[in-house]
């Protein structure tokens, strides 16, 4: 095995092992702060919930009071519907509703409740010596008159006038400069010691009193709720206390008493006009973890990780291995292939042209020497060796251009697409005139970025298929150009000759491809376009129909748009 190409396995190792025991070192010296840190983020995580469970109880009065602003009246068998649908899966003692009423209005509504089937109904005030007893005439009375749930208990207590008990009072009043009053009452009938009463008033605006409806709420045992919370958190305790008041609200939830702990976080909880405390604490569920059993789990991870980088580093290894002698024979077999085509096209360029030329010349020199001895046969034979000479000579000519095209780059350079198509219309003037055609360029073609000398190849090839495929007396070319998508110099050249069908028009891009053989020609012309344009990133497409002549439309990538947009902007507008 060659150990030197595993080495930066053994550095992994090595670095591993030393950093594991920087590890190890912290951990023991930081315990005691990510101890802490720990717990404050669960304890963090207690607060949060408890706040979500007040939210929802807080969510709960919000939507009775929109209940009762959109209804003209609401009704006990509405009121308990809607609070029971409203408030599923939510913990509390009991949800109340006491409407303002004025003097004027007592007797009628005690009747009302009379005919709701609450006959003994009536607006009470609280005596000391005898308990619950009916009201006098005052003012203004802000009794029980809805509570959910009903039961013997709640019933006994409907009624009862809240504004005639002073501390019941001024809560009553503070609801209506906060969103949500939040109290805690003593001598609140029925409920624990640890019940809160949410306040809400329920008016169109807080500013007069006559101008509230009523009053929404809400009794939550707060036990209860710390209880349920506490249920996520086996392994912590709580205290909740209110700092305003001096009043330890519930002790030792999670435990029997508080443990002599070691972290300790007091989390302020924020809800109507009040501000609490939730001393979190660890039980002793909490204190019985062991330190040894996170080190132990944190060592097997970490080495179990190292494990697999080691691992996944000897296969990378292994495999780039055998990537670079995989690419070092592809590179060699690529090397002789080059080469052997590079042979291919030199025996094109030479060895083959050599014989044809003779035979060429040698059909010169024989008619030369029975001139005047020959018939019209010899003649006319002759003359298709001839041609065919120039036929295979040419052949072999665009078959090394196309072979080598690939290994030329490509001489971009700012070229006038108008002179370069000039100067191939006259390179092929003599062709043009022997086969009666005319060239037409109706407007001024543009600059474009590319490589002139192969830009004229394209023009000359389209131009003499234009005129070759071409059966008709009156031949015409047109050259000219649009402006395409992305501002691309889109060419064309269109001609009036024999067309194509749409069958084809993917095939007469193909080498040696001809739709007629009878027609002169090597088969490389369009598969040579075709090539050249897209070496240049550009696409070619054509659009004929039989008899009816064809469209060849070109351009050369996205590198050409820069110079061709502006002068064709420039082009347009003198056109206008």
């Amino acid at each position: 095995m060659n150990k030197k190409k595993y080495l930066p396995i053994y550095v992994v190792l090595l670095s591993a092992i030393l950093i594991f025991g920087l590890l190890i070192s912290i951990f023991i010296s930081k315990n005691q702060e990510l101890g802490e840190s720990i717990f404050e983020a669960k304890a963090q995580k207690f607060k949060n919930l408890f706040e979500i469970k007040i939210n929802q109880s807080l969510n709960l009065l919000t939507a009775l009071e929109g209940f009762y602003k959109a209804s003209s009246y609401v009704d006990r068998n509405e009121f308990e519907l809607f609070s029971l649908v409203l408030s599923e899966g939510l913990n509390y003692e009991a949800v109340q509703w006491l409407p303002i009423i004025k003097s004027e209005q007592r007797a009628s509504f005690e009747k009302e409740a009379h005919e709701t089937g609450r006959a003994e109904y009536s607006i009470l005030k609280h005596s000391k010596n005898s308990g619950l007893i009916k009201s006098e005439d005052l003012k203004s009375y802000v009794p029980v008159y809805y509570s959910r749930p009903y039961d013997s208990f709640t019933e006994n207590y409907l009624g009862l006038d809240w504004y005639q008990i002073p501390e019941r009072k001024n809560a009553l009043e503070k609801s209506l400069e906060t969103e949500f009053a939040v109290e805690h009452f003593k001598d609140i009938e029925g409920f624990s010691n640890s019940t809160l009463a949410i306040i809400k008033s329920v008016t169109s605006n807080k500013s007069s009193m006559n101008e509230v409806y009523g009053f929404l709420i809400e009794f939550i045992d707060i036990e209860k709720l710390l209880t349920e919370v506490n249920n996520e958190f086996p392994d912590l305790s709580v205290n909740f206390h209110c700092p305003l008041k001096d009043r330890l609200l519930v002790e030792c939830v999670g435990t029997e008493e508080v443990p002599a702990a070691r972290y300790s976080s007091s989390q302020e909880v924020e809800f109507g006009n009040r501000v609490y405390n939730l001393h979190i604490y660890p039980n002793e569920n909490y204190l019985h973890h062991s330190i040894l059993f996170e080190l132990v789990l944190f060592s097997l991870l970490y080495f179990i990780a190292v494990f697999y980088i080691c691992k996944y580093l000897k296969e990378n290894i292994d495999q780039a291995e055998i990537i670079d002698r995989t690419v070092k024979i592809k590179t060699a077999d690529l090397q002789n292939s080059n080469e052997e085509l590079d042979r291919f096209a030199y025996i094109i360029s030479h060895d083959l042209k050599e014989p044809i030329r003779g035979i060429s010349q040698y059909s010169e020199l024989l008619a030369k020497k029975i001139q005047g001895l020959e018939d019209e046969s010899s003649k006319k034979l002759l003359q298709t060796i001839k041609e065919l000479c120039k036929k295979s000579y040419d052949l072999l000519n665009s078959v090394y251009l196309y072979s080598k095209l690939d290994k030329v780059d490509l001489a971009y350079k700012v070229t006038n697409i108008n002179e370069t198509v000039k100067d191939v219309i006259a390179s092929l003037s003599t062709y043009i005139e022997e086969h009666g055609a005319s060239v037409i360029i109706p407007q001024e073609l543009p600059e474009i970025y590319c490589d002139s000398i192969r830009v004229g190849e394209v023009f000359r090839n389209l131009i003499t298929n234009a005129i070759k495929y071409n059966s008709k007396e009156h031949k015409f070319v047109e050259i000219g150009f649009n402006k395409g998508k992305n501002d691309i110099i889109e060419f064309y050249v269109k001609d009036n000759g024999d067309g194509i069908k749409q069958d084809y028009f993917t095939q007469i891009f193909e080498l040696f491809k001809r739709l007629d053989p009878e027609t002169k020609g090597s088969g490389v012309g369009l598969s040579l376009v075709k090539k050249i344009i897209e070496k240049h990133k550009g696409s070619i497409r054509v659009e004929s129909k039989p008899d009816e002549g064809s469209y060849f439309y070109f351009n050369f990538g996205r590198d050409s748009v820069a110079l061709g947009s502006l002068n064709v902007d420039k082009i347009n507008s003198s056109a206008i």
